[in-house]
């Protein structure tokens, strides 16, 4: 389950085609056997570097 994922993330080319693909990555996570305890951090880190995505990624989107 992880490399379709894995190879649909790859493939987004915008933030619609993105949140479905993260719903699932965290549905993935939150359903592993340790994954529950480390998911909402996880889902943390990501919103946070979406709001404030790193420069590299700004300037690209900004394109």
């Amino acid at each position: 389950m992880s490399r379709e994922i894995e190879q649909k993330i790859a493939l987004v080319k915008n933030t619609e085609d993105f949140k479905p693909c993260i719903a699932r990555w965290h549905m993935a996570i939150r359903d592993s056997r340790n994954g529950r305890t480390v998911s909402d951090k996880l889902m943390e880190r990501l919103a946070h570097l979406m709001a404030n995505p790193p420069q590299a990624l700004a300037s690209d989107n900004a394109s």
